[in-house]
C-alpha cells in the first residue's frame, strides 16, 4: 500500500512513498479467466518531490457467440466485448518538510480514475476520484536498517455511478477503502555497504461500502537476496484464502548504464485453478 512498486501501484494508492528521481515503465499480463486475460500498462516520473503517473488494466475476452432462445449452441455469430480501467495520478512529497534529516516520509496524492467498456455496440465510460497518503519510518543500526511503511487510500470518493445497456438505474462503481503496514528489515554485506539480504511482511485491509463486494484481508512475504532475486508469497481471504506465490529478479550491471530492468512471474490460485502472472519493466534514473 505505501511502497512504491512500479507505475502499477496507482490502482491500490495514488501516493506511494516515492525513491529516487526517474521514469519507470512497465508491462504485465496475467490470466484472468480461461477465456479472458488482464492486460496491463502503466509510466510515471519522479522528479523534485512530485510524482505524476498513468495505469491502464484491461480485459482482453475472446469473441463471445450469439445464443438466442432458439439457438442456445449458438447462431453462427460473435460479438467482441472489452472492459478496462485506467488511472492517472500526481503526488508530492512532503518529508522533507516535516524531517529533513531524511528519517520520515510522507506522501499525498490524488487521481482520475476511469472505467470504461462496450458489450457489442453498446460503450460504456465514466470517471471517478481517488484519494491516497503514505507514511514511512527509517532507522540505521549497526549493519543495516529498518522500515516502516503505511498507506491509505480512498477510491470513487464521489460514489459515482454509470449508466450501461440503457439502464434507468445506474450501476454503482466500487467504493473501497484500503489500508496496509509493511516492515522491512535490510541487512547489509560485511564491509561493502551494499544490501546483501531484505526481509518484507506486508498486510493490507480492503473494505468496501458496496454489499455485493466482500472486505478482505491480504497477508505477504517478500525475501530479496542481494538486490537481485526476489521471493514472494502471499495470501487473500477471497476465494476460500486464496493464496499466490512468485520470483522476481532485477537486473542492473555496468554495462546496462543507469538502466535498471525488473522481471517478475508467478502463480496465483483462487481456488479452483491456478492462474499465471508475469510483467516485465524498467528504471531510467536521471
Amino acid at each position: 500500500m505505501a511502497g512504491a512498486q512500479g507505475p502499477a501501484a496507482l490502482f491500490l494508492n495514488t501516493a506511494p512513498l516515492q525513491l529516487a528521481t526517474a521514469v519507470e515503465a512497465e508491462y504485465g499480463r496475467a490470466k484472468f479467466v480461461s477465456s479472458a486475460d488482464l492486460e496491463m500498462l502503466g509510466v510515471s516520473v519522479v522528479w523534485k518531490g512530485f510524482r505524476a503517473g498513468f495505469s491502464r488494466q484491461q480485459l482482453l475476452m475472446d469473441p463471445q457467440l450469439v445464443r438466442t432462445a432458439f439457438e442456445p449452441d449458438g447462431t453462427g455469430e460473435t460479438f467482441e466485448s472489452t472492459a478496462g480501467i485506467s488511472v492517472a495520478g500526481i503526488s508530492y512529497d512532503l518529508g522533507p518538510l516535516i524531517d529533513p534529516a531524511g528519517h520520515w516520509s510522507w506522501t499525498v496524492g490524488a487521481a482520475k480514475r476511469w472505467y470504461w467498456g462496450s458489450v457489442a455496440t453498446s460503450e460504456m465510460s465514466e470517471g471517478t476520484y481517488d484519494l491516497g497518503t503514505s507514511l514511512g519510518w527509517r532507522t540505521d543500526f549497526g549493519r543495516g536498517a529498518f522500515v516502516l511503511k503505511g498507506g491509505a487510500s480512498w477510491m470513487n470518493t464521489s460514489g459515482q455511478g454509470y449508466l450501461f445497456v440503457e439502464r434507468d438505474t445506474p450501476i454503482a462503481l466500487p467504493q473501497s477503502r484500503r489500508a496496509g503496514i509493511t516492515a522491512e528489515t535490510i541487512f547489509n554485506a560485511d564491509g561493502t555497504g551494499k544490501e546483501a539480504l531484505r526481509l518484507v511482511v506486508a498486510y493490507a485491509k480492503t473494505t468496501h461500502k458496496d454489499s455485493y463486494l466482500a472486505d478482505q484481508d491480504h497477508f505477504g512475504v517478500e525475501i530479496v537476496a542481494l538486490g537481485v532475486v526476489a521471493v514472494r508469497g502471499g495470501r487473500n481471504s477471497r476465494f476460500d484464502n486464496s493464496h499466490s506465490w512468485g520470483l522476481g529478479a532485477i537486473l542492473h550491471r555496468p554495462f546496462m548504464g543507469p538502466v535498471r530492468v525488473k522481471l517478475d512471474y508467478g502463480k496465483y490460485d483462487n481456488g479452483w485453478e491456478k492462474q499465471e502472472m508475469w510483467s516485465a519493466g524498467g528504471e531510467f534514473p536521471f
